[in-house]
Parts: C-alpha cells; sequence; structure tokens
C-alpha cells in the first residue's frame, strides 16, 4: 500500500524570474501613474487612480518579500 508522505519545506523558490516580473510590474506601474497624471483632468480622479496604482504596488513589493521570505532554504552565494 502507499503511504501518503507530507513535506513542510517551503516549495516557493525565488527565481531571477519572479524577481524580474516584480521589476516590470513596478516600471508598468510608474508608467500608469505617468499616464494618470498626465491626461486625467479631473484632480480628484487622478488621486484616486494614483492611490489605486500605489495599493498594487505595495501588493507586488508584498507579495515579492514574502516570497523571498518564505524560500529561507536556499543556498546563498558567497562573494569574497
Amino acid at each position: 500500500m502507499g503511504r501518503l508522505q507530507f513535506s513542510l519545506e517551503p516549495t516557493l523558490y525565488i527565481t531571477s524570474r519572479i524577481s524580474g516580473l516584480a521589476v516590470l510590474a513596478t516600471i508598468f506601474n510608474l508608467f500608469a501613474l505617468l499616464f494618470f497624471l498626465t491626461y486625467t483632468a479631473d484632480h480628484g480622479l487622478a488621486m484616486v487612480q494614483v492611490q489605486l496604482v500605489l495599493d498594487i504596488q505595495f501588493l507586488i513589493i508584498i507579495a515579492w518579500l514574502l516570497a523571498k521570505l518564505l524560500s529561507g532554504d536556499q543556498k546563498r552565494s558567497i562573494t569574497g
């Protein structure tokens, strides 16, 4: 009979792909921010759009940091 095996090790690894996606999302958010500030005539609406962009950016940073913390078992490169 087969036994079920459970692993408590985190399976999420930070790769250059995840970091690259975080940087790409940050650049996209900056362009969205500039677009909203430039082309929105109503200042109240522009501030709502800016707040939305900043909230999304905050979530991106938090998700990236959590993923980095969960992958604590990665080998770290030693320079020097």
